[in-house]
C-alpha cells in the first residue's frame, strides 16, 4: 500500500512486521484478516535466502497447493522484477525489492542461478512433505507408501470395519461380540462406528497402543477425565472473589445445619461438602442456588434449601443471591458443574469401552491390509508413516538427523489450522536445535480464522505456543501481533472491531479452545454510505430473501462495473431457493463446489436410464426414461403403455403394445427410441457400465437436448464416475453410484464472466471481494446424528501436550451417562466458538460493503424477536438484537421450507428427430500406389480390447504422477505397484491369459517415461499443468466436449496439449509407424489446439507420446 494516499492511518504494526523479518530469531505472528499474512511470509523467505549457505536450507509449509504455488510465484516474480528493474511504487513492493535485490547479490555470490532453477525453493504442502519424507525410509514407514492417495477413502474405512466385527460371528465372548450385544446387536451401527474412529484413528492408536494393558488404559483415561473436571473446577472458582468464596462456604454449612439429610440425599460426607477445593462443593452450591431446570437462580429460599423461616441468616443468603440474578453467564458455569461425573468409569461401562480399544488396533491393522489389496491409502496413513520415519525426539532416525542437518529454517502458514500431529511433526524436526545455532521457526496464522475442526484442526495448538514457545519452550517464540487491514474499508474494519468484540470471548482458554477476538486498523479510509447493511426478517420466508439477494446483487454490480460480488452461505442448502431466483434475474454466476450435480436435470435424466438399463423391473426408472427430453412421452401415452399389463416390465410392453392405442405422436416417439432401449438389454454384460449408457444416451438423443456447455462437462464428469466404478472392480451398485454423485458439484456456468460468485463460507477464506453478501444466518444448522462413542482431544495448559477424552458407549436409549454428557457439552461449546470464528472470516472477505441477510421468530405467547439456537444470527445477537426489536410484530409470510420447482418449459426433441448423418470420409492411400517401393509392414491392431484397458490404466496412473509430481516416482515404486495394476486390468475385465503381458506392458509404459528426459519433461512441473483435463466450447458453430491427456504452458509461454498413446510396434520401420500415428491423430489434435486457442491468446503446440515405444512427434497445428 502506497501510504501516502487513501490510507487511514499511518501503519499501525510497522515496527512488528520490520521485527517480523529478523533472521536470527523464531517468531509466531497472528496475522488477521487482511493484514497481508502471504507477502510477510514472502518477505521472510527472501530475507532468509540472503543470509543462508543453499536454498535448500529453507522449508516453508503450507496447507494448499495453492498457497504454496503463489508463494514461489511471489518469490519468483521478485527475483525477476529485480532483475529488470522494474518500477515499484507501493511500500511493500519497495522493501521486497530491496530484499529480492540482496537475495540476487547472493545468488551470484553462491552461484545458485535460482530464477532458471527455481526447483531449489522448498515450497510444499504439509501432506507433500509428508509423502516426501516417508518415502526416504520405506522400511520405516511401511510397505503401503508407494500406494496413491484415495479419493473416497470411507469406502476402505467401512470395508476395513466389516471385516474386523465379522469376528463377532465367530466367537460369541470374543470383544466384537460384546460391543455388538452392547449395541442391540445393530450391526450396521457398529460398523459405522469403527469405521468413524479409523478416520481419526491418527489422535488415539498412538496414546492407545503405548498404554498396553487394560489397567494402564483405564488409568490414563480416568485421569484424563478427573483432570478435564477440575479444570472446571478451578475455572468456576476463580468466577468467585475470595470474599464471595467464604459467603457461599458459610451459608453451605448453615444448610447443612439446618437440614442433615441433605448431605445423604446429595450421596457425600458433609467435609467433602464443605471443602471449597472440592467438585462436591460447588454441586451442592449449584443445588442451593439454582432451581432445578437449568441455568436460572432461585428467587427465594426455603426449609427444603436448609434456610426455614427464622434463620438467621437467610437474609444474608437471598442477599447474595440477589447479587448474582444478572450474571447469566456464572449461571451457565454453574449449571455445567453439577452435572460432572464425581466417579470413575462404572465397571458395565468400562467392561464396554474396554472391549472398543481392544477391537480399535485390530481394525487399524485390518485397514493396512485393505490399503495394501486396493492399492490406496488415505492422508493420515501418509502422516503417521512420515511420524514413524522421523522416529522419537530421544531416538532419531537417519532420516530425522539428515534433515536435522539440512533444514536450518522453517516457514508454516496457516498455523491455526494445525493437527496434533502436525506439530508433533515440527517437534521432530527441530529435536536437535540448540539456542543460539542460527536456527529459525516461523508461524503465521490466525486462530481468529480457524475454522476446520472437521479436518481434526485444533486452534488451542496455536495459542499455547504463542504463550509458551514449542514444545513447552524449547523453541522460543517471539510472539508478533499484526494489527493494519490492508483489505477493508475504514467502515468495516471499525464495525468488525465493535462487533466481533461483544461476539468472541473476553478471554482465551487452550482447554476450552477459546480464542479472544484482536482488533485491526484499516488501512483504506471509509466510502461514503453503510459499510454494513443488515435486512432483518421475522419469520422464514426463504422466496422474498432470495428475491432480496437478487436484487442486492443487481444493484452491486450496476453501481460498481468493475466491482465483484460473492454470496457467502454456511450450508449449500441455504441456495435452494437462491440460485433460482438469480437465474431468473439473468444474473449469471460462478459456483465453487456448491451446486450438486445430483439435482441438475441432466444428470437425473442419466440416473434414470442407469437404473433403467441396470434394473429392467424397475417400473419408476423407466418411465423417467420414457418421459424424458429425448423421447417426451405424454401423460397419457404413458399411462396406455403402464395399463398393458402390470405384471411386465416396461421393456415387455413396449415390445408387446399395439402402436395404434397410443397417440400419433406418440407412436412417433416410442418407435425412435425403443430400437435403441431394447438393444441396450440385449447387451447386457458385453460392454463396461460407461460405454453401456453413454452410447445408449447418446442414441436417443441426449446431448441434443443440453442447454449449454456446463451441461455437457456435468455429462461427462457422470460418466467418469461410471468409468472409475468400473475400474473399481465391483459389480454394479447403483446405491454406491449415487453416495458418490452426491459429493460431486455441478461444473461452473462458462458464461459466467466471474463478477458473481457463489460459495460456502469454508471456501472463501483467503479470497476477497468488493460486496460480501451473507444469507440465511437465522438458519439453524441440521443437527448431527448422536454418535455411539463421545471422544475429545484437549491441549494441557503447560507443554501443548495432547489428552485423550473418552465417554463410555452410552447404552442404546440411555441418554443419562454423565461422561457422555460431559464430552457433549465440551463438543457442542467448541463448536459454537468455532461459530464466532466462521462468521468472522465471513463477514472479513468485503472490501467495500458486507450484506447480512437472517430472520428471527416471534410468536403470540411471545412477541419478543428470538434467533434460532446455533445459528449465527444467534452469535450475533448481541450486536444485532436491536435491528430485529424495532421489526414491527407481524411475522412475514412463512415459506414451507420444500423447493417450488421453477416454471421452466417443457423440453423435448420433435417426435422425427433423427442422429446427425455423419460426413463421409475420403479414404487416402497411404503410399502413392506407383512409387515402386515395397509397402512396408506396420503392424498395429486398433480394435484389440487388451490395448484399450492397458490405455485407460496408464492414463489414470500418468494421471496420477502429473498431479503428484514426479519427484514422488521411480522404478522401483512402478514395480511395487504390479499386483495394484493387475488387479485393475482384472476388473476391466481382462481375460486371465492376457493378465501378466498386459501388467507388464503398463509397467514398462511407466517405467519407460520415468527414465525417459522427454517423458519426464512431460510430466514434470509447469505452469497450468494439468492431466485429463476437460475442456468444451464450439468449433464451426458445434458445441464439443473433450479431455486433454496432458496440457500445459513452457517456460517461452508456449501452450501444449500432449496426448499418449500405448500402442506397440513389433515390425517395420519406427519412424514410419510414428509418422502414420501424426497423420491418424493430426486432425483430433488440431482440433484440441483450435479449441484451446480460442479461450487464450497464445502459441499452441501439440504432440503424441508413445510410453511403450519412447516415441515422440510435435508440430505446429493450423489454426
Amino acid at each position: 500500500m502506497n501510504r501516502t494516499n487513501g490510507t487511514a492511518s499511518p501503519m499501525a504494526d510497522a515496527e512488528q512486521r520490520r521485527r517480523a523479518l529478523s533472521p536470527d530469531s523464531s517468531f509466531i505472528v497472528q496475522a488477521p484478516a487482511g493484514s497481508g499474512k502471504t507477502e510477510l511470509l514472502t518477505q521472510r523467505f527472501l530475507r532468509l535466502l540472503a543470509v543462508v549457505e543453499k536454498p535448500e536450507e529453507i522449508l516453508a509449509m503450507t496447507f494448499t497447493r495453492k498457497a504454496a504455488g503463489e508463494m514461489r510465484n511471489r518469490i519468483l516474480d521478485a527475483l525477476q522484477d529485480a532483475r529488470e528493474q522494474k518500477a515499484v511504487t507501493e511500500d511493500y513492493q519497495v522493501r521486497r525489492r530491496q530484499l529480492a535485490e540482496e537475495v540476487l547479490r547472493r545468488d551470484e555470490e553462491m552461484g545458485w542461478r535460482l530464477l532458471e532453477h527455481p526447483a531449489r525453493l522448498r515450497l510444499t504442502t504439509i501432506d507433500g512433505f509428508n509423502a516426501a519424507i516417508a518415502r526416504r525410509i520405506p522400511l520405516l514407514a511401511g510397505p503401503d507408501l508407494s500406494l496413491s492417495v484415495a479419493d473416497d477413502p470411507d469406502a476402505l474405512y467401512l470395508l476395513a470395519a466389516r471385516r474386523q466385527m465379522g469376528a463377532a460371528g465367530q466367537d460369541a465372548k470374543s470383544p466384537e461380540a460384546r460391543l455388538l450385544a452392547h449395541l442391540d446387536n445393530r450391526y450396521a451401527s457398529a460398523v459405522t462406528l469403527l469405521a468413524n474412529m479409523l478416520r481419526a484413528r491418527v489422535h488415539w492408536l498412538r496414546r492407545i497402543m503405548p498404554m498396553g494393558a487394560a489397567s494402564g488404559l483405564r488409568e490414563g483415561l480416568e485421569s484424563a477425565l478427573e483432570r478435564q473436571v477440575y479444570r472446571q473446577v478451578g475455572r468456576l472458582r476463580q468466577a468467585f472473589t475470595a470474599a464471595s468464596r467464604k459467603t457461599l462456604a458459610e451459608l453451605i454449612v448453615v444448610a447443612l445445619h439446618n437440614s442433615p439429610g441433605m448431605a445423604d440425599d446429595f450421596g457425600c460426607s458433609e467435609e467433602r461438602i464443605g471443602d471449597a477445593e472440592t467438585l462436591e462443593f460447588w454441586q451442592f452450591a449449584a443445588l442451593l442456588l439454582l432451581t432445578k431446570s437449568g441455568p436460572q437462580w432461585r428467587k427465594k429460599v426455603s426449609k427444603a434449601t436448609g434456610f426455614p423461616t427464622g434463620e438467621a441468616r437467610k437474609a444474608d443468603m437471598e442477599d447474595f443471591l440477589e447479587a448474582l440474578r444478572d450474571d447469566d453467564e456464572l449461571a451457565i458455569q454453574l449449571d455445567e458443574i453439577r452435572l460432572l461425573p464425581r466417579k470413575a468409569y462404572p465397571d458395565e461401562q468400562w467392561k464396554v469401552l474396554e472391549s472398543l480399544l481392544t477391537v480399535l488396533p485390530e481394525c487399524a491393522a485390518q485397514l493396512k491390509l485393505v490399503f495394501a489389496e486396493r492399492g490406496e491409502v488415505d492422508y493420515a496413513e501418509v502422516a503417521i508413516a512420515a511420524l514413524n520415519s522421523l522416529g522419537e525426539p530421544e531416538r532419531p532416525t537417519d532420516l530425522a538427523l539428515f534433515l536435522d542437518y539440512r533444514i536450518r529454517h522453517i516457514l508454516v502458514d496457516e498455523f491455526q489450522d494445525t493437527s496434533f500431529e502436525q506439530v508433533q511433526m515440527l517437534k521432530l524436526l527441530t529435536a536437535g536445535w540448540q539456542p543460539g545455532d542460527g536456527r529459525t521457526l516461523f508461524l503465521v496464522g490466525d486462530p481468529m480464522q480457524s475454522i476446520y475442526r472437521f479436518r481434526e484442526a485444533e486452534v488451542a495448538l496455536f495459542m499455547e505456543c504463542a504463550r509458551n514457545g514449542l514444545d513447552g519452550g524449547r523453541i522460543p517464540l517471539e510472539a508478533v501481533v499484526l494489527s493494519t487491514n490492508f483489505r477493508s474499508q475504514q467502515g468495516l474494519v471499525e464495525w468488525f472491531n465493535e462487533a466481533f468484540g461483544k461476539i468472541m470471548p473476553r478471554v482465551e482458554d487452550l482447554a476450552e479452545a477459546k480464542v479472544r477476538f484482536s482488533a485491526s486498523v484499516a488501512d483504506k479510509r471509509a466510502l461514503a454510505g453503510d459499510a454494513v447493511s443488515v435486512h432483518p426478517s421475522l419469520g422464514n420466508d426463504e422466496d422474498a430473501e432470495a428475491a432480496t439477494v437478487a436484487r442486492l446483487v443487481s444493484a452491486a454490480l450496476d453501481k460498481d462495473a468493475d466491482g465483484n460480488v460473492a454470496i457467502l452461505v454456511r450450508s449449500r442448502a441455504h441456495l435452494r431457493r437462491i440460485l433460482p431466483a438469480l437465474r431468473q434475474a439473468g444474473l449469471a454466476f460462478r459456483t465453487v463446489d456448491t451446486e450438486s450435480l445430483a439435482g441438475r436435470p441432466v444428470i437425473q435424466d442419466l440416473l434414470a436410464l442407469t437404473r433403467a438399463i441396470l434394473h429392467p423391473a424397475d417400473r419408476g426408472a423407466w418411465l423417467a426414461v420414457l418421459r424424458a427430453p429425448w423421447c417426451g412421452l405424454s401423460l397419457a401415452d404413458l399411462y396406455v403403455l403402464m395399463g398393458a399389463d402390470h405384471r411386465m416390465t416396461v421393456a415387455e410392453s413396449m415390445e408387446s403394445i399395439d402402436p395404434d392405442e397410443l397417440s400419433a405422436d406418440g407412436k412417433v416417439r416410442l418407435r425412435r427410441v425403443r430400437g435403441p432401449l431394447l438393444q441396450s438389454l440385449a447387451e447386457q454384460g458385453r460392454h463396461r457400465l460407461r460405454a453401456r449408457v453413454e452410447n445408449l444416451w447418446v442414441a436417443l438423443g441426449g446431448p441434443a437436448v443440453l442447454g449449454d456447455a456446463a451441461d455437457i462437462e456435468n455429462a461427462d464428469s457422470y460418466f467418469r464416475l461410471l468409468e472409475k466404478h468400473d475400474l473399481s472392480g465391483e459389480p454394479a451398485d447403483l446405491s454406491g453410484i449415487e453416495e458418490k454423485l452426491g459429493g460431486l458439484y455441478a461444473a461452473p456456468d462458462p458464461e459466467a464472466d466471474g463478477r458473481l460468485q457463489i460459495m460456502t463460507i469454508h471456501k472463501s477464506k483467503g479470497l476477497e471481494f468488493d460486496t460480501v453478501i451473507i444469507p440465511g444466518i437465522g438458519k439453524q444448522p441440521a443437527d448431527t446424528n448422536r454418535p455411539l462413542l463421545r471422544w475429545l482431544s484437549v491441549v494441557a495448559e503447560q507443554g501443548g501436550e495432547e489428552e485423550l477424552l473418552m465417554a463410555p458407549l452410552s447404552a442404546t436409549g440411555d441418554d443419562s451417562d454423565p461422561f457422555f454428557k460431559l464430552l457433549k457439552r465440551l463438543d457442542d461449546q467448541r463448536n459454537l466458538y468455532e461459530t464466532d470464528r466462521l462468521l468472522y472470516v465471513a463477514c472479513t472477505r468485503a472490501k467495500k460493503r458486507l450484506h447480512l441477510l437472517g430472520h428471527a421468530t416471534v410468536s403470540a405467547k411471545n412477541p419478543q424477536a428470538r434467533a434460532a439456537g446455533k445459528s449465527l444470527l444467534q452469535r450475533m445477537w448481541p450486536v444485532l438484537k436491536d435491528v430485529y426489536d424495532e421489526l414491527p410484530r407481524e411475522p412475514a409470510a412463512v415459506s414451507d421450507g420444500v423447493p417450488r420447482p421453477a416454471q421452466l418449459p417443457l423440453i423435448r426433441l420433435p417426435a422425427d428427430w433423427q442422429l446427425p448423418v455423419l460426413p463421409v470420409v475420403e479414404t487416402v492411400s497411404t503410399l502413392p500406389e506407383d512409387s515402386g517401393e515395397s509397402a512396408v509392414a506396420i503392424e498395429f491392431d486398433w480394435a484389440k480390447e487388451a490395448v484399450r484397458m492397458i490405455g485407460l490404466v496408464v492414463h489414470a496412473e500418468l494421471d496420477l504422477i502429473g498431479r503428484e509430481g514426479m519427484e514422488k516416482w521411480s522404478r522401483a515404486r512402478v514395480g511395487e505397484k504390479k499386483l495394484h495394476y493387475r488387479a485393475q486390468l482384472m476388473a476391466l475385465g481382462l481375460p486371465a491369459t492376457d493378465l501378466d503381458d498386459a501388467t507388464e506392458s503398463v509397467q514398462e509404459s511407466i517405467g519407460n517415461i520415468l527414465d525417459d528426459e522427454k517423458g519426464r519433461w512431460i510430466l514434470g512441473a509447469h505452469l497450468e499443468a494439468s492431466c485429463e483435463q476437460a475442456l468444451s466450447g464450439f468449433l464451426g458453430g458445434e458445441l464439443v466436449n473433450v479431455v486433454l491427456d496432458r496440457t500445459f504452458i513452457d517456460e517461452e509461454g508456449t501452450r501444449w496439449i500432449i496426448d499418449y498413446k500405448t500402442s506397440r510396434h513389433e515390425g517395420g520401420d519406427l519412424d514410419d509407424f510414428l509418422d502414420m500415428q501424426q497423420q491418424r491423430y493430426e486432425g483430433q489434435l488440431e482440433r484440441y489446439a483450435r479449441l484451446m486457442h480460442n479461450m487464450e491468446d497464445r502459441p499452441v503446440r501439440v504432440g503424441l507420446y508413445f510410453p511403450l515405444l519412447k516415441g515422440w512427434r510435435e508440430w505446429q497445428p493450423d489454426l
